[in-house]
């Protein structure tokens, strides 16, 4: 079992064992921060009024495939008995959910989450500790399972200062708007700067008709492309996965909305737009916290084979990534347009 999966697992069964204990005239109304599938989720959704939070399009689609029905933010009517936080990479991101998830409950009521020590669990005990006081903690399998209550005690000015940091934002470094959690979300990665370079140099000669950035995250590369060779596109799609990027993307773009399509999606397993003249791609090779080579793999072959006949594809990608030997069994051409600091920038032609 992996580890984010045992994670929720782990913390599904804390919960149950914490409804019994809740003193509550109607069903005890719960909500999980990035809910996952994983055992135990059944029995919850029997014993309370259960809602689940989840941004991550693959993962709502697993959640959905097994009858669930998902929401992306939570609502600012619900008032919870018992809140479940499953944390994310980005530790800005978790206190933000942390923060969001203590605010939603009533007093008295309680938050849980469970921690790999490799995730910083330590660190997240001391900022619960700031944030509510007194932490209840158990230590199982590697991980750290906090319980912490809404009390007196309860610093809600911290609280909301740590929502607002880890909300949507204009981030100076790019003058965008993003948020915490997203794919490089301060800061441009070199990667996406090599790649828009790369695409500029080539101008109108690829980039013209329709175009997909696809894994656009906030929408940096998008945004570039549109504020310089906007009159040669006549529609660009935006697909990801993270609903949270899209959202950004959709804000950073708005000024071409009439050409600019948003798409909340698996590129690995629902349908991309096809028939493409072009597309740009940053593919992720992690899923969740662990390395997974085959998801970039996926993402590529199926950006392949949205293009049309003679369509042109721009990648960039880790120089070690094995990308080349599968793009070439679909497409006519693929040279390599610059490497350098550790990465490269993949021309192809369909």
């Amino acid at each position: 079992m992996d580890s984010v999966s045992l994670i929720a697992q782990m913390s599904y069964a804390m919960a149950l064992r914490a409804l019994p204990g809740i003193s509550t005239d109607n069903r005890c109304q719960v909500t999980l921060y990035q809910a996952k599938y994983a055992e135990g989720l059944a029995a919850l959704t029997e014993q309370c009024d259960l809602r689940l939070l989840q941004s991550d399009k693959s993962l709502v689609n697993e959640l959905t495939a097994h009858g669930y029905t998902i929401q992306q933010a939570q609502s600012v009517e619900v008032v919870n008995d018992l809140v479940v936080v499953l944390p994310t990479k980005n530790r800005l991101r978790t206190c933000g959910l942390i923060a969001s998830a203590m605010l939603s409950l009533r007093s008295g009521g309680s938050m849980i989450m469970v921690c790999a020590n490799t995730m910083g669990a330590k660190g997240y005990q001391n900022l619960m500790a700031e944030l509510g006081g007194d932490v209840q903690v158990q230590c199982k399998s590697k991980c750290r399972m906090f319980k912490l209550h809404r009390s007196a005690d309860f610093n809600t000015a911290l609280a909301m200062r740590w929502q607002q940091a880890a909300a949507m934002q204009r981030v100076d470094t790019h003058g965008l708007m993003s948020q915490a959690g997203v794919f490089s979300w301060d800061r441009v990665d070199i990667g996406s700067q090599m790649l828009v370079d790369a695409v500029l140099h080539a101008g109108v000669r690829d980039i013209h008709g329709k175009g997909m950035d696809l894994c656009c995250g906030y929408g940096f590369l998008a945004v570039s492309l549109l504020a310089r060779m906007h009159e040669s596109m006549q529609q660009l799609h935006l697909v990801d996965s993270d609903g949270l990027a899209l959202d950004c993307a959709r804000r950073n773009s708005e000024v071409w909305q009439e050409k600019v399509k948003h798409h909340w999606l698996d590129a690995t397993q629902e349908a991309l737009p096809g028939f493409l003249d072009w597309i740009i791609c940053n593919p992720p090779f992690h899923r969740e916290f662990q390395q997974d080579m085959a998801l970039g793999q996926a993402i590529v072959q199926r950006a392949c084979a949205a293009l049309r006949k003679g369509g042109v594809i721009y990648l960039v990608a880790n120089r070690h990534l094995p990308y080349e030997k599968l793009m070439r069994e679909h497409l006519s051409q693929l040279d390599a347009v610059d490497v350098r600091q550790g990465f490269k920038v993949l021309r192809g032609v369909r």
